[in-house]
């Protein structure tokens, strides 16, 4: 029983403390919260490992806030010529979680994910510090019957009109349940590890690295985890995000690569848009004319 108490007085304190307006609590009082739900989340959260949420928890405390997306912080944080963002990525998206959720893997690792929406189709991106365009497709995913949070994937890039197929693993590291200001119940962010290996035997071939990031919709009713595009098309959207790096086989030629639906992040002055993303001119010859 105490370590259901600890846990869930580890996440009261965390989510009262990112609030805007923090309440005091006083006399082991509990803050008040909203709907009915948000307390069963709480409670739900708390029988959750809790060496996991600590680990979380020290993640999201220990990152300095910086929006991947803002060209002025990026400059004044990072090198331009910098390849691998995936850790200064996932740290981020876990402490912004954080602020707003709370992590219940624990609860919702077998709940069945829809993988076809969370994982397949068509995405863009660009590779290498001159931004030339990539594109990715993943078209089949299937989990892993010894461990769910596993998803093993396949299938192909293409660059400059070389295409090289690829197969995988996406790993499930966290999912966060969003209980302050959701727009609907069950909103959520699913935060995941990627490797994926090219065809040796293929021109120009190699590997891929990096985090994910995605949004969310969690069923508790049916058990299910759905992809949340509903803000597709809003000003900044951003999903389904992949930061990382791709090397080639010999070890000699590693480069920052990102792609995603809509905003990309890190990429500095390749896109100038405003609400939507706009390419630079200085790189539209690199595959981006259309």
């Amino acid at each position: 029983m105490e370590f259901y108490k600890l846990t869930y007085y580890l996440i009261l304190f965390l989510i009262v403390n990112s609030c805007e307006n923090e309440q005091q609590v006083h006399n082991e009082e509990v803050p008040e919260v909203k709907p009915e739900i948000e307390i069963a989340k709480l409670k739900s959260v708390a029988n959750s490992n809790f060496d996991s949420t600590r680990s979380v928890a020290k993640i999201a405390s220990d990152t300095l806030m910086i929006d991947p997306y803002h060209l002025g912080q990026l400059r004044n944080s990072y090198s331009e010529e910098t390849i691998d963002f995936s850790n200064e990525f996932i740290k981020t998206k876990t402490k912004e979680a954080f602020s707003y959720g709370v992590p219940v893997i624990e609860n919702v690792k077998d709940y069945k994910f829809e993988l076809n929406n969370l994982f397949l189709g068509k995405q863009v991106g660009v590779i290498g510090g001159e931004y030339w365009k990539i594109e990715m497709n993943l078209v089949e995913a299937k989990q892993s019957i010894i461990n769910p949070l596993s998803i093993q994937v396949n299938g192909f890039s293409i660059v400059r009109g070389n295409k090289c197929n690829f197969k995988g693993e996406i790993t499930i590291e966290s999912i966060f349940e969003i209980i302050e200001n959701f727009d609907y119940a069950g909103q959520g962010t699913l935060l995941c590890r990627y490797d994926f290996s090219e065809d040796k035997n293929q021109k120009y071939s190699g590997v891929f690295h990096g985090t994910l990031e995605c949004s969310i919709v969690i069923n508790h009713k049916s058990k299910i985890v759905q992809f949340d595009d509903a803000w597709a098309g809003a000003d900044g959207y951003a999903n389904r995000t992949y930061v990382g790096w791709w090397q080639d086989y010999k070890g000699k030629n590693k480069k920052k690569c990102i792609w995603g639906d809509d905003r990309l992040p890190y990429t500095f002055d390749f896109d100038i848009g405003i609400g939507e993303m706009i390419v630079s001119d200085k790189y539209k010859e690199n595959g981006w004319q259309d």
